[in-house]
Parts: structure tokens; C-alpha cells; sequence
């Protein structure tokens, strides 16, 4: 489904810290570089770090329902295997979400279908199954959307979130803006 994967470094003193796109994980190794190299990114890259980097010249969107899906129950199927593959394998659900499913409008009306009707109880550990699912059932993910995979160091937490279309795709997520991107994920 998602045709870039972009692992976005960030250097320390000593350690280069990088997602790790096959296992899903933050890797950390020493660096001896005296200076950052600078990456070259494409400009949808550049254009969405940019957005994050400046939340607060995002777009905020009025929160709206979510009206009944046709094929919902399959729907509702597809999400509980994509977040059960996320949670056994990172690469298989990456795998998984490549059967899109252009059901929503946008990521945001996918992400409140997610939110409201997939483990409502356990949505704090969901963020990157959600981004995913957001991402494989949006109509307008493929022109205007990407996710980003970020961490919060020195504690190596990581979270994923979605900006789409110049504003944050899930409006009840706040913690999005304490973690810096390490990984990107998007259509080219």
C-alpha cells in the first residue's frame, strides 16, 4: 500500500538513533560523526516535517460523526487483523495494510471510525495500527497524507500519527507533539 519508507535519523553527541523498518524497532549505534550529515528528503518529506515541526500553523478541523459504512462488519474484520498482526509482527502488518480499502474520505473519519469502534478501552497502544488502518481505508491518504513513526528519547517510547491534508488526522491524539519523527511512511 504505502510505496516510501523513509527512515528519518537523529544524531546525539555520540549515537545515531534510526528506526528499523523490518522489525519495527529503534536502534541505536555509536556515531563518531562531528557533524550531522544532511539528508535529502523528497518535497512531500520536507513539505510534512516541515507541518510537524510547526504544529501550530496545522489546519484544526470541527470533529465529526461517522455515519454507517456500507460493509461495515468487513470492515470492523479488517481493522482486528491489522491491529492483532501489529501486535505479534511490525513488518507483517505493514504487509497486511497493503489491501486498502477506500472506504472513508479522509484519515480523520477513518481514524474516529477506528477509535470509536476497535478496542475503544485499549486506544492509548493502538496509535500505529490505527495509523495504518487510517491510511489503507482513506480515500485522499494517497495524495495528501503521511505517517510519521516518532520517538520520544532518551525513553525510546514511539507513537505514530497521521497528517493529512495540512491538519492532524486523529483530534483526540495530544501526545504527538513530544515525539520526534525517526520514520516516515507515504505515497510518492
Amino acid at each position: 500500500m504505502l510505496s516510501k519508507f523513509r527512515t528519518i535519523p537523529i544524531y546525539t553527541i555520540d549515537e545515531e538513533c534510526f528506526f528499523e523498518k523490518i522489525t519495527g524497532v529503534l536502534l541505536k549505534q555509536a556515531s563518531n560523526r562531528s557533524t550531522e550529515n544532511i539528508a535529502v528528503y523528497s518535497s512531500k518529506l520536507n513539505h510534512f516535517l516541515e507541518l510537524n515541526s510547526h504544529p501550530y500553523n496545522l489546519a484544526i478541523r470541527k470533529t465529526f460523526t461517522i455515519g454507517k459504512k456500507r460493509f461495515e462488519s468487513f470492515i470492523k474484520i479488517y481493522a482486528i487483523i491489522l491491529t492483532r498482526l501489529f501486535s505479534i509482527n511490525f513488518y507483517l502488518g505493514r504487509l497486511f495494510s497493503k489491501i486498502s480499502i477506500r472506504v472513508f474520505q479522509s484519515s480523520e473519519e477513518a481514524v474516529l471510525f477506528y477509535r470509536n469502534y476497535i478496542y475503544p478501552n485499549k486506544q492509548n497502544d493502538l496509535c500505529l495500527a490505527r495509523a495504518f488502518f487510517a491510511a489503507a481505508t482513506s480515500k485522499s491518504f494517497k495524495e495528501n497524507g503521511l505517517i510519521f513513526i516518532g520517538v520520544f528519547l532518551p525513553s525510546k517510547s514511539m507513537h505514530a500519527w497521521i497528517i493529512e491534508d495540512r491538519a492532524m488526522a486523529d483530534p483526540q491524539d495530544s501526545i504527538w507533539l513530544n515525539y520526534q519523527p525517526v520514520a516516515a511512511i507515504h505515497y510518492e
